[in-house]
């Protein structure tokens, strides 16, 4: 019989005790995901330069019911980040690409914040900082904190949830160390963190945490007559809240869960006609049609993650190896029942959709940090077994392996692609060589390193500590030289904002027009609605104006424009910085001789 209560970790903390974790977390996320993060450009044109280009709308409109993208009605999502984005921009004075990615990377911090209170809760605290410290270094978690999208915001609002509902306990219908005004507040929250993050994804903010809430519940139900002895007892050990109690704050969070989402919802129905078309096309239309926009094939999320959870990736065979060896023992912990019910059920469904983007799955992430760290502290404090063992010990000689091969290979690429900067090169190279021997001496050759200084502070003793933060280390080098050398080079060739800035400052208030450029960077970056032309016949007819019409284009557009009044006002061209053979021209041209 498995045991099938959380063991409640609820050891009150003092005040600086509490405020501790906060502060630490707040550090790393501000070097993770704050530093330099206004400084590059909007390259995402369909994603980022959408997300930027509804909030400048709103804030400019005044409109905070209905979004709009360059002009038009936008609500194939609902609008909490994007009014998000838009208080802060009005705190910070504009909008710019800061304050629209702002609400990101706080939700990137809130996000481990939350992980760190379902690890302490359902674990211990060094599972807790283990799976904070491993979801903020994974790179989907930097990017997606570092980016003008709604899936961060949606992630730490699920994780809120289940911290909120684990934390109230019930989870496991215990009363233990809690008042009845702690359990109806953390209740009562999570009903709050579900519907917000209604109204950051629709019905994704739902489905994420429904899936380990109910999944748990009637797998532990006392009917289900494999557990009813052991959860009776259970519940007469620790106490059990009265049944109508719960049914009351159920019925008050739903309450709080409709006033949320509800009226926003009623709003839409009745102003915007084709609301259920919306509906129809972003929910069940992605399954049905199996050519739909951004297709993948069923197992490309098992691809992704393997690059996206990197280096932690590497440890989840271990990991699960490490459950299957407790559940054939029947001694598997009921709180991986609910990491698993977290995280399959939706992966499952994701996978089976035909639209996939490898950031879909960020909402778990929290879940498989935890999943991580759990299987690191097994193999920490148990004895493991030999399978067990080999799977660590291959993924060690996997990231040791990537720390060798960049120290060689980032020379070699950096001569090729940024010759310029290969005054950097030797001292990455020298501290990848330092971490991947570090890293090896510990985990292998443990005897190498006894030295008298070692010995006397007892570092040794606590080597795998050390392997796993020389690993969080690797990543923020990594970052690093990702933020201070690579991306302003990168950011220089593929940035846009120079030429859509200088062609607002040449049009002024005159018409501007968007022929054939996909892309919503452009009405974000001149400030302004730029209509979308597609046609040559419609483009020809505006250029036949006696006032001045100018127009954006690509110079492989430039063919299909027959008329003898066009002139090139300006050009800029877009160099792909991995193969410079690959450039794009862009035009801004007008039907007047001169301005």
């Amino acid at each position: 019989m498995y045991d099938v209560r959380f063991p409640p970790n609820l050891q009150k903390p003092t005040w600086k005790q509490g405020i501790w974790p906060v502060l630490c977390l707040a550090l790393i996320s501000y070097g993770f995901f704050f530093v330099k993060m206004g400084e590059k450009s909007i390259w995402n044109k369909d994603i980022e330069g959408l997300r930027a280009e509804v909030v400048r709308e709103m804030v400019a409109s005044g409109d905070w019911l209905i979004p709009h993208l360059n002009g038009e009605i936008l609500i194939t999502k609902p609008p909490l980040y994007y009014w998000l984005a838009s208080f802060c921009s009005l705190l910070l004075g504009e909008v710019t690409e800061y304050s629209t990615r702002l609400p990101s990377a706080i939700g990137g911090f809130l996000g481990l914040l939350w992980t760190f209170l379902i690890g302490f809760y359902l674990f211990n605290r060094r599972i807790a900082w283990m799976a904070a410290l491993i979801l903020a270094s994974s790179p989907l978690y930097i990017i997606m904190a570092r980016a003008i999208t709604i899936d961060m915001t949606l992630t730490w609002l699920t994780t809120a949830t289940l911290g909120c509902l684990v934390w109230s306990g019930a989870m496991d219908r215990s009363t233990a160390g809690r008042t009845k005004k702690m359990e109806r507040g953390y209740l009562l929250a999570a009903f709050i963190f579900l519907g917000l993050a209604v109204m950051t994804k629709g019905p994704i903010g739902l489905m994420v945490p429904m899936f380990p809430i109910f999944g748990y519940l009637l797998l532990y139900s006392p009917r289900n007559p494999l557990q009813k002895a052991k959860i009776e007892k259970s519940m007469a050990e620790n106490g059990q809240r009265t049944a109508r109690r719960l049914r009351t704050l159920i019925f008050q969070g739903i309450g709080l869960f409709l006033l949320l989402t509800l009226p926003w919802a009623i709003l839409i129905y009745f102003r915007v006609p084709h609301v259920r078309d919306v509906l129809y096309r972003e929910t069940l239309f992605r399954y049905e049609l199996p050519n739909y926009q951004n297709a993948k094939p069923f197992y490309f999320y098992l691809i992704a993650l393997l690059g996206t959870f990197a280096p932690w990736s590497l440890f989840l065979p271990g990991g699960l190896m490490a459950a299957i060896e407790k559940y054939k023992k029947k001694i598997l912990p009921p709180e991986l029942v609910f990491l698993g019910l977290w995280f399959w059920p939706s992966f499952f469904i994701f996978s089976i959709t035909s639209t996939k983007r490898d950031y879909y799955l960020l909402p778990l992430y929290p879940a498989l940090a935890l999943f991580t760290a759990w299987a690191w502290d097994t193999y920490m404090t148990e004895p493991p077994s030999h399978w067990l063992q080999k799977l660590f010990s291959f993924s060690i000689l996997g990231i040791i392996g990537t720390l060798f091969l960049s120290a060689i290979g980032v020379p070699v690429f950096v001569h090729r692609f940024f010759p310029d900067l290969l005054r950097a090169v030797p001292g990455v190279s020298f501290i990848c060589l330092v971490l991947g021997s570090f890293i090896f001496l510990l985990f292998f050759k443990p005897g190498f390193l006894k030295t008298r200084f070692l010995q006397e502070t007892g570092l040794l003793s606590h080597r795998l500590h050390l392997v796993f933060g020389g690993i969080i280390l690797a990543v923020a080098v990594v970052l690093g030289v990702a933020l201070t050398l690579v991306l302003p080079k990168l950011d220089s060739y593929r940035t846009r904002k120079d030429f859509f800035q200088r062609t607002a400052s040449l049009v002024g208030s005159h018409p501007l027009i968007n022929y054939r450029y996909n892309g919503y960077d452009l009405p974000f970056y001149v400030k302004r609605t730029v209509p979308f032309v597609e046609e040559p016949s419609q483009l020809h007819k505006l250029l036949q104006a006696r006032s001045p019409v100018y127009v954006i284009m690509e110079d492989t557009s430039l063919d299909s424009i027959k008329s003898e009044r066009v002139r090139v006002v300006l050009t800029y061209d877009w160099i792909d910085p991995l193969n410079p053979r690959r450039v794009k021209r862009f035009l801004l041209i007008s039907n007047t001789k001169s301005r």
